[in-house]
């Protein structure tokens, strides 16, 4: 199984972060592949919560869904991708740092095709790791220049 993750030290308060992450509409500000989010059914934060985003791989877009399997505020977002070919466990996880907080994104992904995807995962770990670490530059500007109470629309 593939795995890729970036870190980033972002300098504002945690809650500030967690509340950009925990805003699905407005992730695909700075989700550079992400075109389009949006929860389906009534259920917004929590494990259970369900999401559909449209991503964008090499110019082709792809609908990715997952449902959130653990959400710990302000510190851990788990989600389960369960829609072909995007397949896995991803994470957000935050640590103050000082003054700082450390963030941390990681992709276990189940590549389609068995062996062939394994092998596709190995020659696509920098670019993806590379997509992941933009979004995560942007998340850091994001949070950087936003106060407390604008976290959320700002990201939008």
């Amino acid at each position: 199984m593939p795995r890729f993750g970036v870190s980033t030290l972002i300098d504002a308060p945690i809650g500030r972060v967690w509340a950009i992450l925990a805003d699905w509409e407005g992730s695909s500000s700075w989700m550079v592949d992400a075109t389009k989010v949006e929860v389906i059914g009534d259920r917004r934060d929590g494990a259970g919560t369900k999401v559909r985003s449209v991503t964008k791989v090499a110019g082709v877009p792809l609908i990715d869904e997952m449902t959130v399997t653990q959400w710990d505020p302000p510190h851990l977002m788990v989600v389960r991708h369960h829609h072909w070919p995007i397949r896995g466990i991803a994470w957000f996880a935050l640590a103050e740092d000082g003054t700082r907080v450390r963030f941390d994104w990681v992709e276990e992904l189940d590549p389609p095709l068995g062996p062939l995807g394994e092998l596709g995962g190995v020659a696509l770990r920098r670019p993806i790791e590379r997509l992941l670490e933009k979004s995560a530059r942007k998340l850091k500007a994001v949070a950087e220049s936003t106060d407390a109470t604008t976290a959320g629309a700002a990201a939008r």
